[in-house]
């Protein structure tokens, strides 16, 4: 076989080659794209020595920052003192700082 069909053979295959891996990312991507993706943010709590994370999704996190009030916190992390739980999820509860007519200290 002449060096030029070789050439051209090995670019038909190439390209195959190419084309079958587009198709599989291509694939991939359609697969997960209603994935969820789920990432880790600080816990919010008041605690000075806390560098836990709290496991949220993008949607979550944006959903909570849609109120500056409203933190996220590892469900152990509430406290009754100066936090007033607004609802609890199954890897965090969100919880609203309690104001000072409420007798929360300057903790936070």
């Amino acid at each position: 076989m002449a060096e030029s069909d070789l050439s051209e053979r090995r670019a038909s295959q190439n390209q195959a080659l190419f084309l079958d891996i587009g198709d599989g990312v291509r694939a991939l991507h359609d697969e997960i794209d209603g994935v969820i993706l789920i990432e880790e943010f600080i816990c919010e709590c008041g605690a000075p020595d806390c560098s836990d994370y709290v496991a949220l999704t993008s949607e979550e996190y944006e959903g909570l920052r849609e109120v500056p009030t409203r933190f996220a916190v590892h469900r152990e992390h509430v406290d009754p003192a100066f936090d007033r739980v607004v609802a609890t999820h199954e890897r965090y509860a969100i919880v609203a700082r309690r104001s000072a007519g409420d007798g929360a200290d300057k903790r936070r």
